[in-house]
């Protein structure tokens, strides 16, 4: 995984709150993206794109790419937590 300390070097003494944090985070756009892909399978509405200027507009690929990264921080943290995503959410 990641060492946040790396990252945040500032928050040594508050690692275990960024991961917590970061999953909350990973967490809220999951449920974004599926209901982005709910809308999709459901109406043919990708309401990410409709709201952001179409699929292609720099700011929709922005959130895909952050809906992208926040299910691979999702599946790390539950593969190394053995299906425990995070003690406080």
């Amino acid at each position: 995984m990641i060492n946040l300390v790396y990252i945040f070097p500032f928050c040594k003494q508050y690692k275990q709150e960024v991961k917590d944090m970061i999953t909350l985070f990973s967490v809220i756009l999951a449920i974004i993206g599926a209901l982005n892909w709910f809308l999709v399978g459901v109406a043919q509405l990708d309401l990410v794109a409709l709201i952001f200027g179409g699929a292609g507009a720099v700011v929709a690929r922005i959130i895909y790419i952050l809906v992208g990264i926040a299910g691979i921080w999702l599946a790390i943290s539950l593969i190394r937590g053995r299906g425990k995503v995070a003690s406080d959410v």
